[in-house]
């Protein structure tokens, strides 16, 4: 590297005519310049530059260093952009969670696959927390608890969840009377498990007051609707009914628990040129995922 950077100033100097004009171009002091010319002298045993006063010409033997020089240059800075270009394509596996994704993640991606069109994303969307080596996944956006051990887990901020139930079965002069809303039927799904909506309500839910048990989170909003009850559910999923003033949030004036969301990927030296891209740009952009 230290040959590299001698035959680069080397370069500089004979192009500019000048040790100074080239100091400023490689942005370091005059000196260093001297130096790298110099030892570069030294390790050719010859003299390259012909000095005489301010101006600087080639010798004989400079003439003939400038021009090879000058090649290896080229051919290394082509090498550069091969692989510059070689690190801009492949295929990213990623997994992220379901109806999250297709809410909030999926349209920011398509916006990385219009920066990046040629880094394939290999999308797989599963609520399961699957192992990211097992499953041969590059990097996993994951809500909640991170069971992997050994790998990079970075937090983008908390999700937000809300109490809510349809506008219409609800007096909105008492949203914040909490008796009043224990008596609203309940859906109960895998954000908002009994546990959860008793400590949150301080109360025993009586088996009569659940309108319905369901296993995912993907339809609680038609469930919802339907029964006329409350659930609690991430407020990305909430938010465009509630802007719409089809649900409403009961007791906004007390906070659940807020999810993390992480996105998870190998150690440094495991994780592709292709996955570091996608890795800064979701970074870059978390505020866009976490915004409540």
């Amino acid at each position: 590297m230290d040959t590299l950077k001698q035959l680069q100033a080397f370069i500089h100097v004979v192009e500019a005519s000048s040790f100074s004009l080239a100091a400023d171009e490689l942005e370091v002091a005059n000196g260093i310049v001297s130096k790298w010319v110099h030892n570069l002298e030294s390790m050719l045993g010859c003299q390259l530059l012909v000095r005489k006063g301010n101006s600087v010409s080639l010798s004989n033997r400079g003439a003939e260093v400038y021009r090879q020089a000058s090649e290896l240059l080229n051919s290394y800075q082509k090498l550069l952009n091969v692989a510059a270009e070689n690190q801009s394509k492949g295929m990213v596996r990623l997994c992220i969670p379901r109806i999250y994704g297709d809410i909030v993640l999926f349209p920011l991606l398509l916006t990385f696959c219009t920066m990046y069109p040629d880094i394939m994303l290999d999308i797989h969307m599963s609520d399961q927390k699957k192992s990211i080596f097992k499953n041969g996944y590059d990097v996993v956006l994951r809500i909640g608890d991170i069971p992997e051990q050994d790998v990079v887990a970075r937090c983008l901020g908390n999700l937000s969840v809300v109490l809510v139930a349809p506008i219409d079965c609800v007096d909105i002069n008492r949203l914040t009377d909490k008796e009043y809303i224990k008596k609203i039927p309940v859906i109960l799904h895998n954000n908002c498990r009994r546990n959860c909506l008793e400590r949150f309500l301080d109360m025993k839910l009586n088996e009569s007051q659940v309108a319905m048990q369901i296993s995912s989170s993907h339809n609680v909003l038609k469930a919802v609707q339907t029964k006329k009850a409350m659930t609690i559910i991430p407020y990305y999923q909430a938010k465009e009914a509630l802007l719409r003033r089809e649900l409403v949030q009961l007791l906004p004036n007390l906070k659940l628990t807020s999810k993390a969301l992480n996105i998870i990927y190998p150690n440094r030296e495991f994780v592709s040129p292709q996955a570091k891209k996608l890795i800064n740009f979701i970074v870059d952009n978390h505020s866009e995922l976490v915004t409540s």
